[in-house]
């Protein structure tokens, strides 16, 4: 019976720990190679009931600076929170030429305006430059928003060359 009420004991303390171990993600954590910097919400579109999942900014800017794309017509962009890989990916799929969303690599992708503005609520942990941003967000057919790291917008030809500070979700 002792032996029986031990083991119990071990293996109750055992699971306490572990839960202790991995705390829930949240904004300014590392994680997954870069910095969180938004939680999805219930009224968000990727939002899942009872699980966590956001959006995570690299660590660091893209090594070079990049133009945007190139020009388009007649293609519906978004400006929604987790909708900056669906921008990235038409922009990936339209302009030949080599761009900010050919230099992202795997799962990174490029934020549209509102998620950068998100992004610009950790700021200080980003060590972003004074220096304009590419949003994926085109506003007219040849001229896409840009952002700085004091939350001022931009409208630029898509010909620039910027920074580029990817994000993925997680």
């Amino acid at each position: 019976m002792k032996y029986l009420l031990l083991t119990f004991i071990i293996l109750f303390s055992c699971n306490e720990s572990a839960q202790r171990i991995a705390p829930e993600p949240k904004i300014g954590d590392e994680y997954q190679e870069g910095i969180i910097f938004y939680i999805y919400q219930p009224t968000d579109f990727y939002y899942v009931e009872n699980e966590v999942h956001g959006l995570i900014a690299a660590k660091e800017d893209l090594p070079d600076t990049y133009i945007w794309g190139c020009v388009m017509s007649s293609v519906p962009f978004s400006h929604k929170l987790g909708d900056g890989l669906y921008n990235t990916n038409i922009i990936r799929n339209i302009c030949s030429n080599t761009n900010m969303a050919d230099a992202c690599k795997d799962e990174w992708f490029i934020p549209n305006v509102t998620e950068f503005k998100e992004m610009l609520k950790i700021k200080q942990l980003l060590n972003l430059k004074t220096d304009y941003y590419w949003t994926s967000s085109l506003i007219t057919s040849d001229q896409a928003s840009s952002i700085r790291q004091d939350g001022n917008t931009n409208l630029l030809h898509v010909n620039y060359k910027l920074n580029v500070r990817p994000i993925k979700q997680f």
